[in-house]
């Protein structure tokens, strides 16, 4: 895979953040706080905007010199662009099964028709995904639906492998389903994300600590890269 290009833009406040993965009911249970606490975090958060660090996002493609490959999109949505590497390592096992495949960001999409197929993620705030993804997939349900399509999440409810975190997850990765009902997804799957507290804006910090404790990356590249080589041969088969 060449370079990934990689395009800077400030972490916006309005599209809220990516780091907690977790619901607000699934918050409050977990950290004991009472609705007035969640709503006085919310608001703390609201407060941010100003000097947001630049975070860089993963654009690039492999495989272009083969003509007659199956084209696939790996696009994904993300915050502060922890998401964007797991885009990035489905993209590498995919190209190295064969495929032509382009790694970008769903708001830099310009035509999805081009592709054989689609592998559709996003980074999880509030237990929702972001905005530009859920746009993305309601948008083109009608194209999708006659592609080949899958779907992956980024949270930190994986951050720590338990039964009931991982239902968790699996409820975020399906809410995207009931978006654009047209759409049968050949695989979906959640990954663990990353927190970095030196590309979240300040006023963040304090409040993400409560849920993330440690600075860290939770993405576990192993299980990333066999799912991606264990969805290669439907994606790649033609017809």
């Amino acid at each position: 895979m060449k370079n990934p290009k990689k395009i800077k833009a400030q972490c916006s406040v309005n599209r809220g953040n990516e780091f907690p993965g977790l619901s607000r009911r699934g918050f409050v249970t977990g950290l004991g706080l009472s609705a007035v606490g969640v709503g006085l975090i919310r608001s703390t958060l609201a407060l941010a905007g100003h000097g947001d660090p630049k975070v860089e996002f993963i654009e690039t493609s492999c495989g272009q010199e083969n003509k007659d490959a199956i084209k696939i999109l790996v696009g994904y949505a993300s915050c502060c662009g922890s998401t964007g590497g797991i885009a990035e390592a489905i993209g590498r096992q995919l190209c190295a099964a064969g495929a032509r495949v382009d790694v970008k960001l769903l708001t830099d999409v310009d035509d999805p028709s081009v592709y054989d197929g689609l592998v559709v993620g996003s980074a999880i705030q509030e237990g929702e995904w972001l905005p530009e993804a859920v746009k993305f997939v309601a948008k083109h349900e009608k194209l999708m639906a006659q592609k080949k399509v899958a779907y992956f999440v980024s949270c930190l409810a994986l951050s720590k492998i338990t039964a009931h975190n991982q239902k968790i997850a699996e409820a975020y990765v399906h809410s995207i389903v009931p978006k654009a009902p047209a759409v049968q997804p050949l695989a979906q799957t959640a990954f663990a994300g990353a927190v970095f507290f030196e590309k979240m804006p300040k006023k963040y910090v304090p409040v993400m600590k409560l849920i993330a404790k440690k600075d860290g990356d939770y993405r576990n590249w192993e299980a990333i890269r066999a799912w991606a080589d264990g969805l290669a041969p439907a994606m790649i088969k033609k017809g």
